[in-house]
């Protein structure tokens, strides 16, 4: 008796270690922002970073004429973040949203300076898509301006939120 006991003791543990296997992790980037993400990543948000492809391109600017702005799409935005680096526009915005793509594309009206110093406004510009949800969605971009540094320019991105102008001199 003795004996079955110990071979059903044994019988029974190997079935539970065998039901008890740990899950594999499955080595990817976790980031949804990045190019190679991959859902089926178990590896922990965050700590993969290693693992994860950006895409470091950054769309150049819209030119458009002069009093042409009130033609391109402002749906509500909130800027925030903005700052220049080494000719590279960098903004975080937050709308809601969450089922719609959201469109932003950056836009200056054509520069004409005769006398230095010259003033160039962008405006960020968002189309919503019609958008309906209201999730609370934040957003990296960034924009190509090197054309337009100079060493008499003035640059400024308009905020919508408070009808001003963030200034980068």
């Amino acid at each position: 008796m003795r004996v079955i006991n110990c071979i059903l003791f044994l019988f029974l543990l190997v079935i539970l270690i065998s039901c008890n296997k740990k899950e594999e992790k499955v080595i990817g980037c976790t980031d949804p922002n990045a190019i190679n993400y991959n859902p089926e990543a178990t590896s922990i948000p965050g700590s993969d970073m290693a693992h994860c492809i950006y895409d470091t391109t950054c769309p150049s600017v819209i030119s458009i004429t002069f009093f042409d702005s009130t033609n391109i799409p402002m749906d509500t935005y909130v800027i925030d973040t903005a700052y220049l680096i080494d000719g590279i526009l960098h903004t975080t915005v937050n709308y809601a949203g969450g089922c719609e793509n959201h469109l932003f594309n950056l836009y200056s009206e054509e520069v004409f300076c005769a006398t230095p110093p010259c003033y160039i406004n962008f405006v960020l510009s968002h189309n919503s898509n019609n958008e309906s949800c209201e999730a609370n969605l934040t957003e990296n971009l960034c924009f190509d301006i090197s054309d337009y540094l100079g060493n008499q320019n003035y640059l400024s991105l308009y905020n919508p939120e408070n009808n001003s102008y963030i200034n980068f001199y």
